[in-house]
């Protein structure tokens, strides 16, 4: 699994998060993403997909995420290994 991570600052609440996740999900409708979460304390969006992201995508995450009014910052993407109860289970 690959995790992308997306620095957003001025999120000050889960509402400010929802809108950045909706914001992301615009641009991965397809199915590229397994999950997305943001945590407005981390100042971060993260995406976990199955294979990297493509640059191309992230960009246009990232300006997604500016129109919303959130300014971003660096990305980044790392695999990330799954637990044992994530493998078994799907999680």
């Amino acid at each position: 699994m690959i995790r992308t991570r997306i620095e957003v600052r001025n999120m000050a609440c889960e509402m400010c998060e929802a809108h950045v996740i909706e914001a992301v999900r615009k641009i991965l409708s397809h199915g590229e993403a397994r999950r997305i979460r943001a945590f407005h304390r981390r100042n971060e969006v993260t995406i976990e997909s199955e294979a990297p992201l493509s640059e191309s995508l992230v960009r246009e995450c990232i300006r997604s995420i500016g129109e919303t009014g959130y300014p971003t910052g660096a990305a980044s993407s790392e695999e990330v290994k799954q637990g044992l109860l994530a493998r078994l289970f799907g999680g």
